[in-house]
């Protein structure tokens, strides 16, 4: 009986809290390990208005480094155009927060530029050390059954696809490849944590039932948020769902936290998208350590320590009891509290919410007043832009670029139209077509050759990430019975113009 009620009292907790109690975790979890930890750090984009997406990368790596992974372990891919930018008034300088601290020194170039794409990131992830002999530093991940692999993915993202800079990597495509992984057995756990719209749609009915693990930004439908707009810099530090985790993680014992506990507090913090969990549940009783390195929370490095050392953040306790004393920067937020998405629709979320309360305590975050929905960045920095103009001359030519990005944009809808009424020959239809956003893909191999015609005939997808926005309409028709041929004509009679570059 005694069994019985203890039981009861266990399920009674569980229920009212999402989080099973740390005491819990410490019963069910064996912390003996043999294994080794590797870590592949995607940032998938180029370019001064895709800043933060480096930003993060560099700073999950510093993330790794600091927790003692070494980094023959740790493979960096992004395309290293930031650091020493023209754009950039500190040369060699990257930070993922207002006043922040230096994320990219150290960070190894592993693989950069061109060398940044999707077949060398799966190359990389299957082990293949022949493939990629010449190609960068030539490291892959060499892992075995009782290894652990934490990937992170940052850039855009659309239905079923995640950006490089100048291909895609669709969902399918990427689950084949883990399937098959674990069915060779090349790793014992993986967690995947991925900034990026519509990130939910890589890993929604994908995953192997078990051993892998997946956290995305935003659910299958809706947009990432960038935060913290640096008015001098012109450009977004940081994403929401990539600053809330690492934040959270530079503050807290990963010693103690287990990566369920990350997933609630990040998922209540967010109030932008809906941060979602993929995959197999139990791996997220973990400690996160065993996915960010094991060595002891307190041997920072100088880097991980003034991550931490602002007046709103201090380090003095890594207890939940005292995270009001490590809340996220306060203070004037850019965007006023009102956050925009082109085209998308959140209305289940609290997003003019930009207050964290804790305790009897609320306090504005700076990265929640600040944020912004991807697709709506380059329109607000080039706002800032024109508002902070030195002169008169300085605005004009910003209007200009303004006006401009929003006729290509125009011209990517004109063309995705027309697709679509050429495909369907039917006013109704298409309209049906052109409205619904809210489909998921089933039609994986449709959708999979169809984007990639859209991309080779019509926009490059990484070399404009608007037209990314728009994919939506490609799961539609094949959900609708229509096919990668019906599409390919369509796109050979309409797709006739100049290729376009940089529609952002």
């Amino acid at each position: 009986m005694n069994w019985y009620l203890w039981m009861v009292a266990v399920v009674v907790i569980y229920s009212t809290d999402g989080a099973i109690l740390r005491s819990m975790d410490n019963i069910i979890q064996d912390d003996s390990d043999t294994g080794e930890l590797w870590a592949v750090l995607v940032a998938g984009s180029n370019g001064w208005f895709n800043y933060r997406h480096q930003a993060d990368v560099c700073h999950a790596y510093q993330i790794l480094h600091k927790h003692g992974v070494p980094d023959d372990h740790i493979i960096v891919m992004m395309y290293d155009d930031i650091s020493y930018n023209e754009m950039n008034p500190n040369p060699g300088v990257i930070i993922n927060r207002p006043n922040g601290p230096n994320v990219y020194k150290g960070v190894p170039k592993d693989y950069v530029g061109k060398d940044v794409t999707p077949l060398n990131f799966l190359r990389i992830l299957k082990g293949n050390a022949k493939a990629m002999e010449g190609i960068g530093s030539g490291k892959v991940i060499n892992s075995t059954q009782n290894d652990r692999i934490f990937i992170n993915l940052v850039d855009h993202g659309g239905p079923g696809i995640f950006c490089f800079p100048d291909q895609v990597l669709h969902a399918n495509v990427l689950a084949r490849v883990i399937k098959d992984l674990h069915k060779k057995r090349k790793f014992k756990e993986m967690v995947v944590y991925v900034e990026a719209c519509e990130s939910g749609s890589l890993f929604e009915g994908l995953l192997p039932n078990s051993t892998v693990y997946a956290v995305s930004a935003a659910n299958p439908h809706e947009p990432s948020f960038a935060c913290y707009l640096d008015e001098k810099l012109g450009t977004y530090l940081g994403d929401v769902f990539s600053i809330k985790w690492m934040e959270d993680t530079d503050r807290e014992d990963i010693h103690k936290e287990t990566l369920r506990e990350q997933f609630h507090l990040v998922r209540s913090e967010v109030s932008t998208s809906h941060v979602k969990q993929w995959g197999e549940r139990d791996i997220n009783r973990e400690k996160l350590w065993k996915f960010l390195g094991e060595r002891d929370e307190r041997s920072r490095n100088s880097i991980t320590k003034n991550l931490l050392s602002t007046d709103t953040m201090k380090p003095n306790s890594i207890s939940r009891q005292h995270k009001a004393d490590m809340r996220p920067l306060k203070g004037n937020g850019t965007n006023n509290g009102k956050l925009e998405t082109e085209g998308y629709k959140v209305n289940s979320l609290n997003i003019t919410n930009t207050h964290l309360t804790h305790g009897n305590s609320s306090y504005e975050d700076d990265c929640l007043s600040s944020a912004t929905a991807s697709p709506d960045v380059p329109i607000k920095i080039l706002e800032s832009m024109i508002l902070n103009s030195k002169n008169d001359s300085e605005k004009e030519d910003k209007k200009k670029e303004l006006d401009s990005l929003h006729m290509t944009r125009l011209l990517v809808h004109v063309v995705v139209q027309t697709l679509v009424r050429e495909i369907t020959g039917d006013k109704e239809k298409s309209a049906i077509i052109l409205k619904d956003r809210f489909k998921n893909i089933t039609q994986w191999k449709c959708h999979e050759l169809s984007v990639d015609i859209f991309h080779n005939m019509c926009f490059n997808l990484g070399q404009n990430p608007y037209a990314v926005r728009l994919l939506y309409v490609i799961t539609n028709l094949c959900e609708y019975g229509y096919t990668p041929k019906n599409f390919e004509a369509a796109a050979k009679k309409i797709c006739k113009f100049q290729k376009f570059t940089g529609i952002i």
